[in-house]
């Protein structure tokens, strides 16, 4: 599926060596990029969207609806263990441009996340707007009740956490080149600058992260059953 980087280019009169320049690359990189030689990750998106003046959304292929579909039908949910009639679609009011990332088991408690989408649903309105918001699913049970796996949980990346925020943490200690990296669904303690105090449910546990350890902690603002 073509993304959307040369109708808008085209739009804007620009050349692929002009939009390179633009972002600090080179034209052949933005024809790699269009022709979806190289992943489209969110650090693409936010460069090419600001060079652009549109939406990084505005820029991800256009996902349309199979003929005969149901809302909930056309989610096309790549885990066969989900059980699909949990999710509901009440209060999404979106395009369907909200990208999912995969997952896969990590280490004891950890996932590993892939910024590479592989599906896009409906936009739900916390996230309407929302620049880099995205969605993922949960793989393993560090985190029972309160989210299981093939649960899709909806990531809000600027809003600040607080403590008792439910929040993926996204650790140093991946591949960028590859664009996975070892993330973690927890419940936030209390967050400073030498350390990130974290809780889990399953074993219950709380333990302590150096935040020098820590890439990025973000808020996660609900799930697709939760809606």
């Amino acid at each position: 599926m073509e993304n959307r980087i040369k109708e808008w280019r085209d739009r804007r009169k620009l050349t692929q060596e002009q939009l390179g320049q633009m972002v600090g690359s080179s034209g052949q990189q933005i024809y790699k990029l269009e022709k979806s030689q190289r992943s489209l990750k969110q650090y693409w998106l936010e460069k090419l969207a600001l060079a652009l003046q549109v939406e990084p959304h505005e820029l991800l292929p256009q996902v349309k609806q199979a003929p005969g579909l149901s809302e909930s039908q056309a989610f096309n949910l790549p885990y066969t263990n989900i059980d699909k009639t949990r999710i509901i679609t009440d209060e999404l009011v979106g395009e369907r441009d909200l990208p999912v990332y995969g997952s896969a088991s990590g280490g004891p408690g950890q996932m590993v996340i892939s910024y590479d989408p592989i599906e896009y649903v409906r936009r739900p309105s916390i996230l309407l707007h929302v620049r880099g918001g995205f969605a993922m699913y949960v793989i393993g049970d560090s985190m029972n009740p309160r989210y299981y796996t093939g649960d899709m949980i909806l990531i809000h990346p600027t809003r600040p956490p607080r403590p008792q925020d439910f929040v993926l943490v996204v650790l140093q200690n991946g591949n960028h080149d590859s664009g996975e990296f070892e993330v973690m669904v927890k419940r936030l303690i209390k967050m400073d600058e030498s350390k990130v105090s974290l809780e889990q449910f399953n074993p219950s546990d709380s333990f302590e992260i150096p935040r020098a350890h820590v890439q990025k902690v973000m808020k996660i603002v609900g799930s697709y059953d939760a809606l």
